[in-house]
């Protein structure tokens, strides 16, 4: 009697030892097998339809600060009449940048001294038909613009 339940006592440990195995194996089995992944890219070809570009204006040293400032106003007008005309519309004319700058020379004798002042001033411009841009840059440089770029 005594080898009998010995006996089982094994038997039971063995099938408890059995199960957790198989509960370990189910468990770290991947999970796969009901699942797919699919990875992909694509590229997309456009041609451009909108660029952006900058018109800019530096007036040269002026004796006043009120000089510069109507004189760079004046010219920057007369560019705004161009690209109006070119059918730019004024939602597609923004400020990019305006500055007033005293401008300082140094001698020896007398060391630092202003000399005057100079503005610059740029537009960004949205410009919807491309065909415009040889126009845009010839136009505004015959009114004065000296600095045109960022074109993207």
């Amino acid at each position: 009697m005594k080898k009998a339940h010995v006996f089982l006592i094994t038997l039971g440990v063995l099938v408890l030892a059995a199960v957790a195995i198989v509960a370990v194996v189910m468990t770290n089995k991947s999970s796969n097998e009901d699942r797919f992944s699919v990875n992909g890219s694509g590229t997309v070809y456009a041609k451009a339809d909108i660029a952006n570009m900058n018109v800019g204006l530096k007036t040269e040293v002026k004796k006043t600060a009120a000089e510069a400032t109507k004189e760079n106003s004046d010219q920057m007008n007369e560019i705004l009449v161009v690209l109006k005309d070119l059918g730019i519309e004024a939602k597609d004319i923004k400020t990019g940048s305006y500055s007033l700058n005293p401008v300082y020379n140094w001698t020896e004798k007398d060391g630092q001294k202003l000399s005057g002042y100079e503005v610059y001033q740029s537009v960004t411009l949205k410009i919807r038909d491309l065909e415009k841009i040889g126009d845009i840059i010839a136009k505004t440089t015959e009114k004065g613009a000296n600095q045109v770029g960022g074109i993207s």
